[in-house]
């Protein structure tokens, strides 16, 4: 079993690394899940402090990425497919299904003045397991619901990510998910990086 200060700093390590929380944010997500853990005046700048440490390392690390890293390439795919007709989200909701419902919402916001064909997500899960085990899920489905027109939206998302250079694996059916294979490098500090022409 983990101790109280390692699972703290576990929980920190990991927010940062996924790339999307900001430093307040952080801070704020980790004094709620170990506020029964940690007491005292000085919890709130133990925490800060912590954060801004992990974030240093970060940035020394995130300097070496020159070429463009995987997530880099899943930004370029999703803004490519929003061209498309395909709305896009990144670390969209806690789960699948939980995705699936949000997503409704979205849609009908959005198709009051837009020409949407679709959607593709991945949830706070799907990027938990591809920081740790190198395969990111992506969801996705037609506006139209028949499974001719979500098997497309399949190959249109499909392609995009191939066309970035990223391995991706799918059956072709509409109940199955996306599969790509990533090294997880999410940018907080930089441009996106440059590819040397082949």
């Amino acid at each position: 079993m983990l101790s109280k200060k390692r699972a703290l700093k576990q929980f920190i390590e990991r927010h940062i690394k996924e790339g999307f929380l900001q430093r307040d944010d952080i801070i704020q997500a980790t004094l709620m899940e170990f506020r029964g853990e940690f007491g005292g005046p000085d919890f709130h700048k133990a925490v800060a402090a912590t954060v801004d440490r992990h974030l240093a390392r970060y940035l020394i690390m995130e300097s070496a990425w020159v070429a463009s890293t995987d997530c880099d390439k899943i930004e370029r795919a999703f803004r490519d497919l929003e061209k498309m007709g395909v709305v896009t989200r990144q670390h969209f909701a806690c789960c699948n299904d939980c995705g699936h419902r949000e997503m409704q919402s979205e849609l009908r916001r959005l198709r009051k003045g837009a020409s949407v064909r679709g959607f593709a997500f991945f949830h706070h899960q799907d990027t938990q397991r591809a920081i740790k085990q190198g395969t990111l899920f992506l969801t996705f489905d037609a506006i139209e619901k028949n499974v001719e027109k979500a098997v497309e939206i399949g190959g249109i998302v499909l392609d995009t990510i191939r066309k970035t250079g990223l391995k991706a694996e799918w059956s072709g059916s509409y109940l199955q998910r996306i599969a790509v294979s990533v090294n997880w490098r999410k940018r907080r500090f930089s441009a996106a990086g440059v590819d040397r022409a082949s």
